[in-house]
């Protein structure tokens, strides 16, 4: 039972470090958490808007400086279809038509970017075409040139208005019919040429190289996310996956446009034309580049370059992902949380134990007060008893000694001998009484059995006087020859066994009382057994079972006591002999 109630006392007590401890730590920690979210959400709002202003200004540079080269390009096919040697050239001027090559090659050559340079004539024949690649031009000869009266940027640009130009769309180059292998991206410029006459008798072509728009413009800006540009049809014209690109073109890339990869988002581009769109996918940063718009003409239909669009994407991970500052604050919170938990839980263990030790010193001083207060009723309750003892005892046998002993003398006076020898014989008889009684007030205070024939034969003396007195089967066991003891050693386990003889007088009504003494293991076990009514709970504050848990500990040794309701109680005591000798 007393087990149970230190586990008891043990659960509590856990129970109140486990609450201290949380009420110590989860504030902090809520504060923290508190604190490192507000702390996450601003920057992930600063990160955000710096993220938005930075992505719009490379966009919206980008975008800028492709109009720049749209207006270069333009004023390039201008500045060749007003070059009068080439009316000349078309009107079939040998000398004309080698000095036109000549600039045409020189003008590849400084330039860089176009790959191709075309002189048709007024029925779409090629009159003149200089290639360039690798930093050299070559000409085409008069052998190879090739009829493109049937090609779009020949029908459109020879029905423009003088000083018009056609800009084709964003497209791979065709040569004989077939997509050039490996692909070359271009867009053509186109712009009539018209005699003094104001008639229009032939078409400048300018192929320009789009790998050189691309590299320039779109993968040489540092734009965080996924860069691309799309056709206005929501083709890729240039991604990161190369597999997705010219989907409106090639077979099998069908599929591949970012309508159907973020229809909303794209129907949301084609309404706005230029701007930013915060999705829960991402942010979209685009920008729409109008070239007929720019060049404020009106666009050929079904023929001309269409809108192109200049899109950022970066995606919701990339977004909010973890900056360093923000990993650096949860490892420095994490730490600073793991710090406090660690020196919370020490000093809670601390006080924890600073209090239990208050309460033991408490209850022990209670204990000893009440100690002192019930040894002195005792005494005062055993002075009491004595000297009633001695008041009714003793002193009415005296009484009656004394009346004998004047019936004796007034007898011998009368010469009545037969009277004399009865009270003589009463006197005897007072005398073997008062005798009997001191030896039992003495037993009580100091067994005289145990000075004479040790502790195992003055427990079995009172063993059996018990039995006698309180009519119960007794039982002693004691198979070993005990160490000698010293002698307030002996008094304090005597004593033991006669407070735990009288409590079960008082309470067990108990029919069998079994005592057992041995020796094991350097320890000496006293056991104490009845089959008394037993205890639920063992309640510890009588004076008897205080009074043995004192002289036990007085011992050095352990006191166990078990019981339970109808079976009995068992009191064992361990002491260690090295200790008692």
């Amino acid at each position: 039972m007393k087990n149970m109630h230190d586990h008891s006392a043990d659960r509590k007590n856990s129970h109140a470090l486990w609450w201290r401890f949380l009420l110590l730590t989860l504030p902090v920690t809520a504060l923290v958490i508190l604190s490192s979210y507000l702390f996450f959400q601003s920057e992930h709002q600063t990160n955000l808007a710096t993220v938005r202003l930075e992505t719009a200004h490379h966009i919206e540079s980008q975008a800028k400086n492709i109009e720049a080269e749209i207006e270069r390009a333009v004023k390039h096919v201008l500045l060749l279809a007003s070059h009068k040697e080439i009316i000349e050239t078309l009107n079939g001027d040998q000398e004309a038509h080698s000095d036109m090559r000549d600039s045409f090659s020189s003008f590849a050559q400084h330039l860089g970017v176009y790959d191709q340079i075309r002189l048709l004539d007024q029925h779409g024949h090629e009159t003149l075409r200089i290639n360039f690649a690798d930093g050299k031009t070559d000409i085409t000869s008069t052998e190879s040139l090739q009829d493109k009266s049937n090609m779009a940027y020949f029908t459109q640009t020879i029905a423009m208005p003088g000083q018009n130009v056609f800009i084709s769309k964003f497209t791979l180059n065709i040569e004989h019919g077939e997509i050039e292998i490996p692909h070359k991206p271009v867009i053509r410029y186109a712009t009539p040429v018209i005699n003094m006459a104001g008639e229009k008798i032939g078409v400048v072509v300018l192929n320009f190289l789009g790998k050189v728009l691309i590299n320039r413009y779109l993968d040489a800006t540092n734009v965080t996310g996924e860069n691309m540009l799309l056709n206005a049809n929501s083709f890729f014209i240039h991604t990161e996956d190369e597999n997705k690109t010219w989907g409106s073109i090639l077979d099998g890339r069908e599929d591949q446009y970012l309508a159907d990869r973020f229809p909303d988002v794209w129907n949301s581009i084609v309404d706005e034309q230029n701007g930013q769109l915060l999705t829960s996918q991402g942010l979209f940063t685009f920008a729409t580049i109008a070239p007929y718009e720019l060049l404020k003409q009106e666009e050929p239909r079904g023929a001309g370059a269409g809108d192109w669009i200049i899109v950022s994407y970066i995606s919701d991970r990339e977004l909010y992902g973890d900056s360093d500052s923000s990993l650096q604050l949860l490892g420095t919170s994490l730490i600073l949380l793991i710090l406090w938990a660690i020196l919370t839980w020490l000093w809670s263990s601390s006080e924890m134990r600073r209090q239990q030790a208050h309460l033991k010193l408490v209850q022990l001083h209670k204990q000893e007060r009440y100690l002192v207060r019930r040894q002195m009723t005792i005494q005062e309750e055993e002075r009491r008893s004595l000297a009633l003892s001695l008041h009714d005892d003793m002193g009415q046998s005296l009484t009656s000694i004394q009346a004998y002993v004047a019936a004796i003398t007034k007898a011998v006076a009368k010469d009545s001998f037969h009277k004399v020898d009865n009270n003589i014989r009463h006197i005897r008889d007072i005398t073997s009484h008062i005798q009997q009684s001191v030896r039992s007030h003495l037993q009580d205070l100091r067994p005289a059995s145990l000075d004479r024939l040790g502790l195992s034969a003055a427990i079995e003396d009172m063993l059996r006087e018990f039995a006698r007195r309180e009519s119960v089967k007794p039982d002693f066991v004691c198979k070993q020859d005990l160490p000698e003891l010293r002698e307030q050693k002996n008094i304090h386990l005597f004593r033991i066994v006669q407070e735990a003889l009288t409590n079960i007088a008082k309470y067990a009504q108990a029919e069998h009382v079994s005592i057992c003494l041995n020796v094991s293991k350097n320890h000496l076990n006293l056991k104490i057994i009845d089959d008394g009514c037993g205890m639920v709970v063992v309640e510890e504050t009588g004076l008897g079972l205080l009074g043995m848990r004192e002289r036990t500990a007085l011992l050095q040794g352990e006191i166990n006591i078990e019981s339970a309701l109808d079976k009995g109680t068992c009191i064992h005591v361990i002491i260690p002999i090295q200790d008692i000798i």
